[in-house]
């Protein structure tokens, strides 16, 4: 399961892409983003569109987080996945609009890519 965030409170500007899966391997099948929308878009105007990604961004990081049901709150409830690579986007001043679009851009695009 894909979702991203928004930050409201905290470093404005700032989104997060969450990423699930179930095991290491399922993870490490995974591309990186720029392979990702070259993918989804054909390498010429998936190189254009990452391009455009990079222009927005003040900076990106990526992180891998097990889930830490222990930890979580419901954790009797809910099971969710065992990994997810959390991607943080933090947009340039003025750019949060491009960014977003870019992103909706990304989600609407075929899920056999993924």
């Amino acid at each position: 399961m894909e979702r991203t965030y928004q930050v409201t409170m905290g470093v404005g500007d700032t989104y997060r892409f969450v990423s699930e899966a179930e095991s290491w391997a399922e993870l490490g099948q995974r591309c990186t983003a720029p392979e990702l929308i070259r993918r989804l878009f054909g390498e010429k105007e998936g190189t254009r569109v990452a391009d455009q990604v990079r222009e927005c961004l003040l900076s990106g990081r990526t992180e891998i987080s097990p889930a830490r049901l222990d930890l979580s709150l419901r954790a009797d409830e809910e099971q969710g996945a065992a990994l997810a690579s959390v991607t943080l986007f933090r947009a340039r001043p003025g750019q949060q609009p491009a960014l977003e679009e870019l992103l909706r851009k990304v989600g609407q695009g075929p899920r056999d890519v993924w």
